[in-house]
């Protein structure tokens, strides 16, 4: 019992692999659960002069909350998502008074973008058929191999 203990306590944390800095969501509207994405950085890989990243996925249902792991160093899909994080459109600036109109999300799917930018952080809601939205689906469908129960050690 003791041995498994001392297992379980040297096992990483999110804590041990250092803050998240960007954080995506997926939430179907008519479905009951919520997937989140934290990405954080594992540190520069000496070999290739790369850095390493580390992303915990949570799925919440209901009942439910499922957590897993994936990084750059066993998954060749993580680098491409993170990386292509620079290529979503920025969703333009609209204000109520504009036209009127404000965008209601009843159905559908509310896709979350919270990562930092050259002037401070930034978070943005997109729906199915937004720039966030296609970023987000791509990047999921991509790494859905790499999930793993287990998170990735810490050293690079």
């Amino acid at each position: 019992m003791l041995i498994l203990y001392a297992l379980l306590s040297a096992a990483p944390t999110s804590a041990s692999l250092g803050p998240a800095w960007a954080t995506f969501s997926r939430d179907p509207q008519l479905r009951a659960f919520e997937e989140t994405v934290e990405i954080g950085t594992l540190g520069l890989n000496r070999e290739t002069g790369q850095l390493e990243y580390w992303m915990r996925r949570t799925v919440t249902t209901a009942h439910t909350t499922k957590t897993s792991w994936a990084d750059s160093r066993t998954c060749a899909e993580v680098r491409p998502a993170v990386e292509g994080m620079e290529n979503i459109r920025i969703p333009s600036i609209h204000s109520p008074s504009s036209n009127g109109k404000q965008t209601v999300t009843l159905d559908g799917t509310i896709y979350r973008l919270a990562v930092p930018s050259t002037d401070g952080r930034i978070e943005f809601d997109g729906n199915i058929g937004s720039s966030v939205g296609g970023w987000i689906d791509a990047s999921l469908l991509s790494l859905e191999k790499c999930w793993s129960e287990q998170p990735p050690s810490p050293r690079t």
